[in-house]
């Protein structure tokens, strides 16, 4: 371990590059909670390539996001709106005029 804290050794983003087919790019944090990029490409036509999937990925997991946002409103005001409902069905006669007030 580095005095600035873990590091991802050089060694392991070799072995990534020699597994991949034209590059790479890893996204993590490190011990202090900063984000770090760690990217390698072969040429720029596959950086090119990666950044475009990134950029897909990145807008599809935002599309999901929200959609599940919503889905989990729509949840919540059919609940109170089934809530509602269930309080609108009480035996409300008690309320009438034609019996004696005591």
């Amino acid at each position: 371990m580095e005095k600035d804290g873990f590091k991802i050794p050089s060694s392991l983003l070799k072995q990534l590059d020699e597994c991949s087919f034209g590059g790479f790019v890893l996204f993590s944090f490190d011990s202090k909670g900063n984000p770090q990029v760690h990217s390698k490409s072969d040429n720029s036509l596959n950086a090119m390539a990666v950044q475009g999937f990134i950029s897909d990925w990145s807008k599809a997991m935002n599309r999901i996001s929200v959609d599940n946002t919503t889905e989990i409103l729509k949840n919540e005001i059919n609940d109170d709106e089934d809530i509602a409902e269930e309080d609108s069905q009480w035996d409300e006669s008690f309320l009438d005029d034609d019996e004696e007030e005591f």
